[in-house]
């Protein structure tokens, strides 16, 4: 179990321990005030003499079953007058959460201000407002991407279909056979890295520990991730620039190679014509931090953090190509390899810097 699974577990037995807490609280004064009215009425009924001719009138056996009866019916009264507003707050969040649960993604718990005083209450009311937060954000994302990537992937079939089509004309001339041909190609092959990305997202979310690690020269392969996009960086003229010396790394390969490819094709796709790419990597001891920037226009400083989402995409009007899914990749892969991943925008110019140990 990771730190982070551990933490959410001590965090549910707090709030578990703070629920049972509270509530025995409130079943010991329901209790209690039951017998404060007992003893309170076997007071009163002393002093005035009442008491003493209903145990002359009865028997001890009697009296003291009389008196039992007496303290269960005050008890039982009061239980059906104090329980609803000892059981209210779990009631709210049972409510809530079946809100929650049948698609009202804007169910919130809202416990009163007594209730809200209590640490524990408060932390759970927020925990759990935090979470239907995300759950409605990602909700929306799924959506946006469900009609995003049906969109991506129509596209390519269209033409694919079409250019098909086109091929079986007669008197076809050589040049615009190749032509066709080249189309189909392409969008084949852009149908092939939507559907990668997805299924590599699927394969590393479930994954906890990596067994496939190996040495190998990191540098070098970084120089043939750049040279993947050779065509693309080249006919926008990109001034690449792979500033880095030769680093090995123990880590998995195939995964890292899914780093840097998402990386550099966000970079060469965001740059401008004529615009810059640069890979660094540098020795930080044990780790190495590697730094994709590129030129172009910044990413909204509240995006930071959202673009490694899952099917976020800063560009709602998918101007650009792309499904959301290639940072959420980049970011699972370094977490698996113990790193980290920030993103940086300002001045026209993105960043994004991997730091990952070395594990040699």
């Amino acid at each position: 179990m990771n730190e982070k699974a551990k933490s959410a577990v001590r965090e549910s037995n707090k709030h578990r321990l703070g629920i049972t807490t509270v509530f025995t609280i409130g079943t010991l004064l329901v209790f209690s005030a039951s017998a404060l009215v007992v003893l309170i009425a076997w007071f009163v009924l002393s002093k005035t003499g009442v008491l003493r001719q209903m145990v002359e009138s009865l028997s001890p056996e009697t009296a003291v079953i009389l008196v039992m009866l007496i303290a269960v019916a005050v008890g039982t009264l009061l239980t059906f007058v104090a329980g609803p507003v000892i059981v209210r707050p779990l009631n709210s969040v049972v409510n809530t959460m079946s809100r929650l649960a049948s698609g009202k993604y804007d169910a919130r718990l809202h416990p009163g201000k007594f209730w809200y005083r209590i640490s524990f209450v408060r932390e759970f009311t927020d925990s759990f407002n935090t979470m239907a937060d995300e759950i409605g954000h990602t909700e929306m994302l799924r959506t946006d991407f469900i009609n995003s990537f049906s969109h991506e992937f129509k596209t390519p079939i269209v033409s694919i279909a079409g250019f098909a089509k086109l091929l079986r004309t007669e008197g076809l001339e050589e040049k615009e056979r190749e032509e066709y041909l080249s189309v189909i190609e392409k969008e084949s092959l852009r149908l092939s890295d939507m559907a990668n990305k997805v299924l590599m997202l699927t394969r590393i979310e479930g994954r906890d520990v990596l067994n496939n690690r190996v040495r190998y020269n990191l540098s070098e392969q970084l120089r043939q991730c750049l040279l993947l996009f050779t065509d693309a960086w080249s006919e926008k003229e990109l001034d690449i620039d792979p500033d880095f010396d030769e680093h090995e790394i123990v880590a998995d390969r195939e995964l890292l190679e899914q780093v840097w490819i998402n990386l550099i094709e966000n970079a060469v796709k965001f740059s401008p014509r004529g615009g810059a790419v640069r890979v660094t990597v540098r020795d930080a001891g044990e780790t190495l931090v590697v730094a994709v920037e590129n030129s172009g226009s910044s990413i909204a400083p509240e995006n930071l953090t959202r673009v490694f989402r899952k099917f976020f995409r800063e560009d709602s009007s998918h101007a650009a190509p792309g499904n959301g899914v290639g940072l959420a990749v980049v970011q699972r892969v370094t977490e698996l390899h113990g790193g980290t991943v920030t993103a940086e925008s300002a001045g026209d110019k993105t960043a994004f810097t991997v730091t990952l140990p070395k594990g040699i």
